[in-house]
């Protein structure tokens, strides 16, 4: 016991130096371990870079084997004509989308479209017909052009001259429309052009027997006007008229589709008049319901 005693601050000693080393030793499995994960993952960016290289390398094997099988193209093939010729058609369009071109065009077709309505108004015999007549697209009017300045719609006085210039427009701009095959409808439709030459208070029909001879001629110089523009370009222009008017020639007769007249009208009245409803009679009783009422009565 006594050398037991003895030896006890010597193991102790022992002890605290093997619990030392212990722990410096898990200290290092810790580290070692962690420095084998990072290796473990660094391997595996590696092997990541090797194969993408290895990807890379093989398309450009499979390029290099293309571009070596593919025929060099002849400087002058039909192909790099091809191509030379798109470019310049690129290249004038381009061009033709300038705002100074598409400007010049439109003063070009404006002008056109003027010749035209001039002609026409000549035929009309209407006033300011002898100096040239334009079509004003800003301000959407009608414009005389003569020495002493400008004269617009607005001043170009009578009714008639207004309707006149209304329908030349209209006419014109169609003829354009459909000698150059634009994608607008070839259709146009005049209610009452007829109006300025009667007076107010229609009747059921307007012969030209009512009006004076001027005025006569002048309304039927109007419909020819129309017929002869609507025939020159058909079928690409139908024109309809609504109009009191009738004239008492074949040519108009013919063209007549309808006459809404005596009942006759375009909406049909009886789209919108609901039918009379008539007052339902009261029910009859039979014998057992008045016995019933009797019966009912006297409690």
């Amino acid at each position: 016991m006594a050398a037991t005693t003895r030896q006890r601050p010597r193991l102790e000693a022992y002890l605290a130096e093997r619990g030392s080393r212990q722990s410096q030793l898990r200290q290092q499995l810790t580290e070692n371990k962690a420095a084998i994960e990072a290796l473990i993952a660094q391997e595996e960016v590696l092997q990541q870079q090797r194969n993408r290289l290895v990807e890379q390398a093989r398309v450009v094997g499979k390029l290099s084997l293309f571009f070596d099988s593919v025929r060099q193209v002849e400087s002058d093939s039909a192909l790099q004509s091809q191509v030379e010729a798109l470019r310049r058609q690129v290249a004038d369009l381009e061009e033709s989308l300038s705002e100074d071109i598409i400007e010049d065009q439109l003063t070009s077709i404006l002008q056109v479209i003027g010749r035209t309505m001039s002609e026409w108004s000549q035929r009309l015999d209407l006033e300011h017909s002898d100096s040239p007549i334009g079509f004003d697209l800003k301000n959407l009017t009608v414009i005389a052009y003569r020495e002493s300045g400008p004269i617009r719609m607005s001043q170009m006085g009578s009714g008639e001259n207004w309707m006149g210039y209304h329908v030349i427009t209209h006419l014109a701009l169609q003829k354009w429309f459909a000698e150059k095959n634009r994608p607008v409808p070839g259709l146009l439709m005049l209610d009452q052009p007829t109006q300025v030459y009667f007076p107010s208070g229609p009747s059921a029909d307007r012969s030209l027997e009512e009006l004076a001879d001027d005025d006569r001629a002048a309304v039927k110089r109007l419909f020819e006007y129309i017929f002869d523009v609507t025939g020159a370009l058909s079928p690409k222009l139908q024109v309809i008229i609504t109009d009191h008017a009738d004239l008492n020639e074949e040519w108009f007769q013919a063209a007549v589709k309808e006459r809404w007249r005596a009942g006759v009208r375009l909406v049909p009245s009886s789209w919108y008049e609901a039918p009379a409803i008539e007052p339902a009679e009261p029910p009859v009783s039979s014998d057992e319901d008045e016995e019933l009422k009797s019966s009912e009565d006297s409690e």
